[in-house]
């Protein structure tokens, strides 16, 4: 079941999915987040789960509580502010399984590292090929 779950939320997290477009536009919120200290971050969780109607797990409560990896909790806080409305129930529900689980939330977490580190990739192989067709060609 879990397995299943992570598959379908790669492809909704591919580069057209629309959770991952909204998560990466909230990038200065999660740079926010992580300024802020541990205690702060899952108060801010709470306070949003509440307003928001997000009803977690004892267990999710728990594993959040303990949780002391700044990074993971602030990307807790940026998905719980997610616009809902604008996602559908699937990704609402998608969102709220994330916030449940640890392992998918880190699961999250690694891909869009993994992501991150392949765009800068891709941007730096077109500078350095950019780069060498000047070399090449002399400057127009």
């Amino acid at each position: 079941m879990q397995r299943r779950l992570l598959e379908l939320m790669a492809l909704t997290l591919g580069p057209a999915g629309a959770l991952r477009r909204q998560l990466l536009s909230r990038i200065p919120a999660l740079a926010g987040a992580l300024d802020a200290d541990l205690a702060a971050m899952r108060r801010a969780l709470a306070r949003i789960a509440t307003h928001r109607h997000i009803v977690l797990t004892e267990d999710a409560w728990r594993w959040i509580a303990a949780e002391s990896d700044r990074e993971l909790l602030a990307l807790l806080v940026v998905l719980a502010t997610a616009s809902v409305q604008s996602l559908g129930q699937w990704h609402t529900e998608a969102i709220k399984a994330l916030l449940q689980s640890r392992d998918l939330a880190l699961h999250l977490l690694r891909r869009a590292r993994q992501d991150e580190m392949i765009e800068r990739q891709n941007a730096l192989t077109e500078l350095l090929e950019a780069g060498a067709g000047e070399v090449e060609h002399g400057p127009v």
